[in-house]
């Protein structure tokens, strides 16, 4: 079996086959296979591999497009540590290459994500309730990154918890736990356009979308890349929506 879980990030594999979650209650990276593409619900258990020796608060978690990079944020070394797989989208072959500290943005950090083409990173914490973007000289090279801009989601969102934006760079999505949560204790996506694809300093607060049912602490958001399918994790579960009909939340 697959022991405790308590998710903070998901992703999936970009034929929809291959479903990973940060677990931060193992401190590992789970890996689960899908029976049907992008149907969580046929998700099965198949391995892990755990990060506790490079960090045991892990948060957000990111794959390079052709799974031979990984890609962890944490909260104990607020770090993003970079790994290789010498077997594509197996986290069992994962090795520990090096780390980008982001301790002088945040002290929080709580997602992480990577354009397609792996120039420009972006992370996001709950002490500068910001995100921040970092330029990589070399695709994918952790350790080519340099800081070039934020933007502040404090007056949505008081404890962001992930960000995700769409596969053109044009829409920037961030999810959260304090005004993040309706009433009802249903999620909220806040959604936000960029008037220069990537960069975030261009941003402006679109609309916001609830939810229903993942309620309680959700940690993590991931979009289906043609936008149809919406997952977020909360109290160790994955909530998979149709958002197909939404045109304003199609990527």
């Amino acid at each position: 079996g697959s022991g405790s879980l308590t998710e903070e990030s998901i992703f999936f594999k970009p034929d929809g086959l291959k479903m990973f979650i940060l677990n931060s209650g193992q401190d590992s990276v789970d890996e689960y296979e899908l029976a049907i593409a992008w149907d969580s619900s046929t998700a099965a258990y198949k391995r892990r591999f755990s990060v506790a020796g490079q960090d045991t608060s892990p948060r957000g978690l990111f794959f390079k497009p052709d799974g031979l990079k990984m890609y962890m944020i944490g909260n104990i070394g607020d770090a993003v540590r970079e790994y290789t797989l010498s077997t594509a989208w197996n986290v069992t072959s994962a090795s520990y290459d090096q780390a980008f500290s982001v301790a002088n943005r945040e002290t929080s950090p709580t997602g992480i994500f990577i354009s397609p083409a792996g120039t420009a990173m972006y992370t996001i914490g709950s002490t500068g309730d910001d995100v921040n973007q970092f330029a990589l000289s070399t695709a994918w090279d952790i350790s080519t990154a340099v800081y070039n801009g934020q933007f502040s989601v404090a007056s949505q969102e008081a404890t962001p918890a992930d960000v995700h934006f769409s596969y053109d760079g044009q829409d920037m999505y961030i999810i959260g736990n304090n005004n993040g949560l309706s009433a009802s204790g249903d999620p909220k996506i806040n959604h936000y356009i960029l008037s220069a694809s990537g960069n975030i300093t261009t941003a402006t607060w679109e609309a916001e979308y609830r939810y229903p049912s993942a309620d309680g602490v959700v940690t993590g958001v991931f979009f289906k890349p043609d936008g149809k399918r919406l997952y977020i994790s909360a109290n160790a579960q994955v909530h998979e929506y149709q958002v197909g009909t939404l045109s304003t939340l199609q990527l």
